[in-house]
């Protein structure tokens, strides 16, 4: 009896220890009832002005040993406490739309030629290259030890070389001596898949492409352009990348700009797009391999307005079109790209516009939805962290992390539809949360290599530290994270 009685006890230690699953995410077991909530009549003597309050802190803690979580975040939302769900269906872009847009955005044209790159172009670029090669092969001559320099992992080797010269030689070879222009007097030479320099009435020049799922027109521009905004110029400056160094500062303030950005959409016929950052942008052409300030002024980034949901405001936002952790019993766990307007407004007017993602709105799913309640929200956010923990990749590489969330927006996130190729515009909670990753007993050598004030220095870094964690806001369920378990 003894024996039995010890084996028992024995029994019950072993099951004590079994860590307890994430039942918080075992939500909605009904596999449908996320569309019941979205075709559920609102219940309106439920609402209030606000519905959150405007800030959320806890103590610090530790979902496992080398985890610390703090919280300590500001919540923004809805001033009305009325979210509205909207159905949208994408769509592609059509020649028709290439042309169409153009029209909206230039001057007449005058004439167009293609836009590509001719014998001497090429040339040049196969010049430029292989200076590159030359600059690389002597800084790994020139390595030390303590660089930390891997050889035969750094070096390029001759094979290598010689199949990247090969390649270029076929581009001289097939690239044209030059590129007449044409006389036009519309954009209808513009199709999808292609790009053209026009030039226009009053002398500028625009370079133009498209495709299926976006559309980009750049003034003065002879080639692609690209836009640079000032949120990246402290971390190029660290890496040493070229983009910092021809920076310029914008001639006009930003209310100024703004004003222009009015007139723009009206312009454009997309009055319903609303701004979610504003910051100092320039317009970079790529020539000789190195970049070229062509226009300095204020980079718009917005979104289609779906009942006055507040914005991020931040220089990043997730693009991904799959989300990491579970799948909980909804459709919406597979969020797809938003439709954006990318905007360049210098002292000239329009400088740059992308037109991304294009979406049809199909109509109002909901007025106003029922969300999750505040204790719950703090729940499954919590158990999210836990739940997406790379607890196995820390242990392996023996680091501890620190989370600290500093911001909770409650906006609209575009997930799919349930058994359908239609999109929600559904509220979600976007957690912004810097980590901080440190080597387990090496934070002092992390010191004297960077000083003793890096993780200070880098805590808001958006490159290295910045991460979010996207929540349903009516069911729960993970919608996304860009930091989670590997």
């Amino acid at each position: 009896m003894k024996r039995i009685a010890g084996l028992m006890v024995l029994v019950l230690l072993l099951c004590a220890c079994v860590p307890t699953p994430e039942q918080e995410f075992v939500v909605n077991k009904s596999e449908n009832a996320v569309e019941q909530k979205l075709s559920a009549s609102p219940k309106p003597e439920q609402k209030a002005a606000m519905l959150f309050p405007d800030h959320w802190k806890e103590d610090p803690y530790q979902p496992y040993d080398r985890f610390t979580i703090e919280i300590d975040a500001e919540i923004v939302q809805k001033a009305d406490g009325i979210y509205p769900v909207y159905r949208t269906r994408g769509r592609d872009f059509t020649d028709a739309d290439a042309g169409d847009f153009a029209e909206k955005v230039l001057d007449k044209p005058v004439s167009v030629r293609e836009s590509m790159m001719t014998k001497a172009d090429w040339t040049r670029e196969f010049q430029r290259w292989l200076e590159e090669v030359e600059a690389h092969r002597a800084w790994i001559a020139a390595g030390k030890p303590e660089d930390g320099i891997d050889r035969d992992e750094s070096e390029i080797s001759q094979k290598e070389i010689d199949e990247e010269s090969e390649w270029y030689r076929e581009q001289i070879r097939n690239a044209p001596d030059d590129l007449p222009e044409t006389p036009v007097s519309d954009y209808r030479l513009l199709g999808l898949g292609e790009s053209k320099v026009f030039t226009l009435e009053n002398g500028r020049t625009a370079y133009v492409s498209a495709d299926y799922w976006s559309i980009r027109i750049c003034l003065d521009c002879a080639s692609q352009g690209y836009l640079y905004t000032e949120s990246r110029i402290e971390q190029d400056q660290k890496w040493g990348e070229p983009g910092a160094e021809v920076w310029r500062e914008p001639s006009m303030t930003e209310e100024e700009a703004a004003a222009m950005l009015q007139s723009a959409l009206e312009k454009l016929g997309m009055t319903d797009f609303t701004v979610r950052l504003s910051q100092k942008g320039n317009l970079y052409q790529e020539l000789g391999g190195k970049p070229v300030s062509s226009a300095a002024g204020w980079a718009f980034s917005l979104v289609r307005d779906y009942g006055g949901y507040p914005t991020s405001r931040v220089p990043f936002e997730p693009h991904q079109n799959l989300a990491y952790g579970e799948d909980d019993g909804f459709a919406a766990n597979k969020p797809i790209e938003k439709e954006t307007l990318e905007i360049l407004i210098g002292p000239e007017g329009l400088q740059m516009v992308e037109y991304n993602c294009p979406k049809t709105v199909a109509g109002v799913e909901n007025p106003d939805v029922e969300l999750l309640p505040w204790e719950k929200v703090k729940t499954r956010i919590q158990s999210a962290f836990k739940l997406t923990a790379p607890v196995k990749w820390a242990e392996e590489q023996d680091t501890v992390h620190t989370y600290r969330v500093y911001r909770l927006l409650l906006t609209t996130w575009t997930v799919r539809a349930k058994d359908s190729q239609d999109y929600y515009e559904m509220p979600c909670w976007v957690v912004f949360f810097d980590r901080d990753i440190r080597s387990r007993g090496h934070e002092a050598e992390y010191e004297q290599w960077y000083g003793p004030d890096y993780w200070e220095r880098n805590r808001n870094n958006t490159d290295l530290m910045q991460e979010t964690l996207i929540i349903n806001a009516v069911d729960g369920s993970i919608v996304f994270n860009d930091y989670g378990a590997r």
